[in-house]
């Protein structure tokens, strides 16, 4: 057996058959070929493109007019004036035509570790997140590291949600026009949402509009799917859940990673602590309150305690909803079939749309909950979640109060980008 199996090879949760257990070693195999060639897996990610059923979704691309009012610290204007490609997709069985304004939007935010994939890779999960959410989805293709490094994947985003809240410029990319292109939608009639590193750009728009109300307007709501909130790897799971999970470590393509470069989505690792890179750095009492919050995380990835911190201890006194899935692996959402413990967490990611976008104010009943991976799927409440992230730390010699002070160090980038 090669190295490169041996270091592939998982060891299978309780309740993983022997089907997850093969597909989760084969991941884990192609992310390990792929996470030190970067340009090659990149070229290979961002030309992918996800099946979709004949006749049950509605897509259509458009190519979104930038905010370049808009010039970030640390970028140029040149670089605020290139337009973002998007795309809309919709279920086919919704009641709204596609050339009428939509009940509800999701913005949503694809991941990739800010260097992999597309709107096109993520077509199977957002489609999907149409149908259970009974909403129209803007899938964003923002720019993408190495070539481009933050803050220019915030401003892509941050242009994509003007456009749904100004009806701002845009027009169809083909001939083949579906959508309506000039709608105004309202603040509350919008859900921000991603997926892993896309889930960490979410989380940094909902920031950056938390500390620019006078610009940008409160969402309804935002949903993390095992959002990556801390380039800085604070948290213990990313180690302990490595053999289970098959997200690698860190890349070490030494093409663009060096001693003062840990990641491509930065110019430096100045930039890592930064709550726009990072928003587990953050603070609850920086700023006004946030909308809603949804973090579903699988217990056996690397990202787990991420999601867990933020809800429950950095965030615990905003509306946020944390969801466990038992042994589950990250984003599962994506890979899985609905009539799975996927099919569960699509449908609560629905649920969650409607509510906050609903005419009733959003309650949280239960603050966190488990949901057990064998049928019939239960949610059951999880009073004690954050005691996940004290065991890792615990095993380290930490305390929350040491993670506190860290990620309560005031922190800026120093970086001269023109």
């Amino acid at each position: 057996m090669s190295q490169l199996e041996l270091r592939s090879r998982i060891p299978p949760r309780p309740t993983w058959g022997h089907g997850f257990s093969a597909c989760v070693t084969a991941a884990r195999m192609g992310m390990n070929l792929g996470k030190d060639r970067i340009d090659l897996f990149s070229w290979i990610s961002t030309n992918v493109a996800a099946p979709l059923p004949t006749g049950k979704a509605i897509v259509e691309e458009v190519k979104i007019k930038s905010r370049d009012d808009l010039v970030l610290e640390f970028m140029t204007q040149e670089q605020a004036s290139v337009g973002v490609t998007a795309e809309w997709i919709q279920d086919a069985r919704l009641s709204n035509p596609p050339e009428k304004p939509a009940d509800r939007v999701v913005l949503y935010i694809h991941g990739g570790a800010y260097f992999l994939a597309s709107r096109k890779t993520h077509r199977n999960l957002t489609w999907r997140a149409s149908k259970h959410s009974k909403a129209r989805v803007l899938s964003v293709d923002y720019r993408l590291a190495p070539k481009h490094v933050y803050p220019l994947a915030l401003h892509d985003v941050l242009s994509a949600y003007s456009y749904l809240i100004n009806g701002s410029e845009a027009h169809s990319i083909g001939k083949d026009k579906k959508f309506l292109k000039y709608h105004r939608y309202h603040p509350s009639q919008i859900v921000i949402a991603g997926d892993s590193a896309g889930g960490g750009l979410a989380f940094s728009l909902l920031m950056y509009i938390r500390d620019h109300l006078d610009e940008f307007p409160m969402p309804a709501g935002i949903i993390g799917l095992a959002p990556w909130l801390d380039l800085t790897h604070s948290m213990p799971s990313f180690l302990d859940n490595g053999i289970y999970d098959y997200l690698p470590g860190r890349t070490n393509d030494k093409k663009y990673i060096n001693s003062d470069r840990s990641f491509p989505y930065v110019a430096n690792n100045s930039f890592l602590p930064y709550k726009y890179v990072s928003p587990l750095y953050a603070k609850e009492s920086d700023g006004p309150p946030i909308c809603p919050v949804l973090i579903q995380v699988g217990s056996a990835e690397r990202l787990r305690d991420e999601g867990i911190y933020f809800a429950m201890q950095r965030f615990k006194n905003s509306d946020c909803r944390l969801e466990m899935y038992q042994d589950m692996i990250h984003i599962f959402q994506m890979f899985m079939p609905s009539k799975y413990i996927s099919g569960v967490a699509l449908r609560r990611f629905g649920q969650f749309v409607q509510d906050v976008t609903g005419h009733e104010a959003f309650v949280v009943d239960e603050r966190a909950v488990l949901v057990l991976n064998t049928p019939p799927y239960r949610v059951v409440p999880l009073p004690k979640a954050l005691m996940f992230v004290e065991q890792g730390l615990r095993r380290r010699g930490q305390t929350v109060a040491d993670i506190e002070e860290k990620l309560n160090e005031v922190s800026y980038p120093t970086f001269e980008c023109c």
